[in-house]
């Protein structure tokens, strides 16, 4: 996630921490949910780990945004490098 969003797309690092620390912990909560044995709970951090997936991804989203209303029309390959991160959405769905 840092090397689309910071090194590809030049969004800064105060940018990029939620939505690592958010996908961070979606990640550890979808593998408690393999681990507890009650059904309620299970399907409780299946439900929570998914509205963060989608709150990461938002975020995620939001930095292709920005990139694009302040990357300059000139950059070179100025359409390539917001796909990086879209990838990243993709690839953790």
């Amino acid at each position: 996630l840092t090397a689309a969003g910071h090194c590809a797309i030049h969004r800064p690092l105060t940018e990029l921490a939620r939505p690592i620390v958010v996908t961070n912990f979606y990640i550890v909560l979808s593998w408690m949910a393999m681990l507890v044995t009650t059904d309620a709970a299970r399907w409780a951090l299946v439900v929570v780990s998914f509205n963060l997936y989608f709150f990461a991804s938002y975020d995620m989203f939001m930095w292709v945004v920005e990139y694009y209303r302040t990357a300059a029309p000139d950059l070179p390959s100025r359409n390539l490098r917001p796909c990086l991160s879209i990838g990243f959405v993709l690839l953790f769905a």
